[in-house]
């Protein structure tokens, strides 16, 4: 549940977001997520819809801007202050935490 595919430099075209969503949906289908049987009971199936962006297919992303091209920080200290890599990495960053957050409530025994 924690493996996460990540859209780095993404694009604003929707056609080439979908086609990444509709790869990650099929690789993770083919190799993680449990197909559909008559035997099993629902709730012990781990299978998600395509559409589910709270799924663990759907790609956390960093979209694409044309600050991090010359990105060298070592040069340009400017660069690693929260303003300059929010813009960028805000989505990507709030994906992460709502990941961490979700696998350590999931991990923790019940009191």
């Amino acid at each position: 549940m924690l493996l996460k595919p990540v859209y780095a430099k993404a694009s604003l075209g929707a056609s080439v977001s979908e086609r990444l969503v509709d790869d990650m949906y099929e690789l993770y289908s083919a190799h993680i997520y449990d197909a559909e049987t008559d035997g099993a009971q629902e709730t012990e199936l781990l299978r998600f819809a395509r559409s589910d962006e709270s799924a663990p297919h759907w790609p956390l992303i960093v979209p694409f801007s044309p600050n991090f091209v010359d990105f060298d920080p070592s040069r340009d200290a400017d660069q690693l202050t929260q303003k300059f890599y929010e813009q960028a990495y805000r989505e990507f960053l709030s994906g992460l935490d709502a990941v961490i957050s979700s696998s350590a409530s999931t991990s923790e025994p019940n009191a």
